[in-house]
């Protein structure tokens, strides 16, 4: 297994990645491209930026779903709230539909 390195690249972007395998864990050498090379340090750089976004938006995605289900969850016990004071709603006006007016 390589040596893990952390450079910085002239455009500001800083690499961690190790000298023959790159951030997947595969091997440069199955590409036939040498991971000192340009394209092997491109590659690198590409897969870093391909990992750190994936792993975004996994956690993007689950935040949404938590979210979704926070969602529902409160729309339930509203439904439920509403359905229960229409319930007393038309209870009490029953009732005092059969109360007989006294003059």
């Amino acid at each position: 297994m390589g040596e893990a390195k952390s450079s910085s690249i002239g455009d500001g972007i800083n690499q961690i990645g190790s000298s023959h395998q790159d951030c997947s864990g595969g091997n440069h050498s199955r590409t036939g491209i040498k991971p000192n090379s340009s394209a092997g340090k491109i590659i690198e750089r590409l897969e870093f930026i391909e990992n750190a976004y994936s792993t975004y938006l996994e956690g993007r995605q689950q935040h949404l779903e938590t979210s979704l289900i926070e969602t529902k969850e409160q729309k339930e016990l509203f439904n439920n709230a509403v359905q229960e004071l229409k319930r007393e709603i038309r209870d009490l006006v029953s009732a005092e539909e059969h109360i007989p007016e006294s003059k």
